[in-house]
């Protein structure tokens, strides 16, 4: 059983592109079915044999079939002619947002291209204010929804509904065998795969991709297509092991943490089987420390200031050498110093440094996805990962400063959507609160990993098409016999992961 995603001629999707001044997001929709577990599915030109052998067909806008055969989805806005062949009639419209329900008019989401503000960090003194972020290529810019909304027409029934500006309509029907979209749904979701590069560090959102229930409705009309024909699309599993979400501790070290401090929570992850991600500053936590979170089978990546390529990769070689291991992913320090998370920019010199993943920021979805990004003109999709958007526990110093309430509010949310819930928390502050929720949770429905270990798990079973099976290594402390022996000054101290620790090096 497979999914043919079709797309027109790469002359084609230029033209649309020049005549809309906006990028092609439709040539990454294979990138949407991916992330939600129909791995079957790869992506043909108008010609290709294997189309009418395939299950499915999904004909992106501006491909039109040559026969319109059964389990067929028809992405919109669809020529007039084609629509009056299939004895639809239409009226085209142009919007920047709208809302969508399902045919029980249940409501799914707002639909709309991304914007965001932007922000210079200065090295030191007051931040100027945020500002809509400066493109380059007006085509990143773009925020209009070009879409048809469906007059009742004889044989279709309705299947998605719009709402936006006292404008109401139908943009979806269905008959046997057939879905036919009046708004380029495959286009939006794809494009918030991606991020325009930013003129100075991310601040907020002006206008944020679609959710994860417009995501799954537009996956799941893939899947009903097949279930009317009596196939089934293959779905893999979202998680090892039969576990409901992923939990992955991030952990940013801004600043020097006390030794104590480390000891105690690497022997808590210990406790309850939590593999976390310690993201390293330049400069901001001893040779010790870093041996520990290694000792505790604990990822280290990269907390970056970079403001260009040669810099980021710099700063992975250093890391990766005072590590003694692979650094295979960074985010961005949004302190002093930094220039902030930069979008595409950020992307284009993770590939050139040869990272595994990268961060994304200012979405409501927050299952992983295979990073698109414009090469040679036009919309690819590329094997750079970025992980769940991170919930950040700590908005200030002050031990009342911290984001727990809005947390826990969010959890079941997060559960339910199966999605990777990443807390970042700074080691020197909150540990108490972070410990409190931590304790509180199911653990035993969640998968508890690294930001490496997620992202690897969604490289193998999303982006090919074999087995689920992924040796991750040790996600525990190592074993017993293990033992870290170091001094420090006039002190000397064994260390033994499995056991309480009773001695402590002296603190510097």
């Amino acid at each position: 059983m497979s999914v043919r995603v079709v797309l027109p001629y790469r002359q084609v999707q230029l033209s649309i592109q020049e005549k809309e001044q906006a990028f092609y997001w439709s040539a990454c929709i294979e990138s949407v079915l991916r992330r939600h577990g129909i791995t079957d599915v790869s992506t043909a030109s108008p010609d290709d044999n294997a189309i009418a052998t395939a299950t499915v067909q999904v004909y992106a806008r501006g491909a039109t079939p040559k026969t319109y055969a059964e389990c067929m989805l028809l992405e919109g806005p669809r020529p007039p002619d084609e629509l009056s062949r299939l004895g639809i009639s239409a009226t085209s419209m142009e919007l920047e947002s709208m809302r969508l329900t399902d045919a029980k008019g249940k409501q799914l989401g707002e639909i709309s291209y991304q914007a965001c503000m932007v922000r210079r960090i200065p090295k030191s003194g007051e931040r100027p204010e945020p500002y809509p972020n400066v493109l380059q290529d007006a085509r990143w810019a773009n925020r209009t929804i070009r879409f048809q909304i469906f007059h009742d027409s004889p044989g279709w029934e309705p299947l998605l509904g719009m709402t936006a500006d006292g404008v109401t309509g139908t943009v979806g029907l269905r008959r046997k065998g057939m879905i036919v979209l009046g708004v380029p749904l495959g286009d939006l979701l794809a494009a918030g795969y991606a991020f325009p590069p930013l003129d100075a560090g991310y601040y907020q959102m002006i206008a944020t991709p679609p959710n994860t229930e417009v995501e799954a409705a537009f996956c799941e009309l893939t899947s009903r297509l097949a279930d009317e024909e009596k196939f089934s699309l293959r779905r893999v599993p979202l998680w090892p092991e039969g576990k409901k979400f992923a939990l992955t501790i991030r952990h940013d070290c801004d600043r020097p943490v006390k030794l104590r401090d480390m000891l105690s929570l690497l022997l808590f992850y210990r406790k309850h089987r939590i593999r976390a991600s310690f993201g390293i500053l330049q400069n901001r936590i001893s040779r010790i420390q870093l041996r520990l979170i290694k000792l505790f089978g604990h990822e280290v990546n990269l907390h970056s200031v970079a403001s260009s390529a040669d810099q980021l990769e710099e700063e992975k070689r250093g890391l990766s050498k005072l590590a003694k291991r692979p650094i295979h992913g960074f985010h961005s320090h949004g302190g002093a110093g930094s220039e902030g998370f930069l979008g595409d920019r950020h992307y284009a010199w993770a590939q050139a440094a040869d990272f595994e993943y990268a961060e994304m920021l200012g979405r409501s979805t927050r299952q992983p996805h295979a990073i698109n990004r414009v090469i040679d003109d036009l919309p690819t999709t590329t094997r750079l990962i970025a992980p769940g958007v991170h919930f950040s526990l700590d908005g200030g110093m002050a031990t009342d400063q911290h984001y727990l309430e809005h947390i826990s509010a969010a959890l079941p949310e997060v559960m339910a959507q199966g999605a990777h819930m990443v807390i970042m928390s700074h080691p020197d502050i909150h540990l108490a609160v972070l410990k409190s929720f931590i304790e509180n949770l199911r653990l035993s429905e969640a998968w508890c990993a690294s930001l490496a270990d997620v992202c690897r798990w969604f490289s193998k079973t999303r982006l090919s098409n074999t087995d689920t099976t992924l040796d991750l290594g040790n996600a525990v402390a190592p074993s017993h016999h293990r033992r870290l022996s170091v001094t420090k000054g006039t002190r000397h101290s064994v260390l033994l992961p499995t056991k309480r620790i009773t001695r402590v090096l002296a603190e510097s």
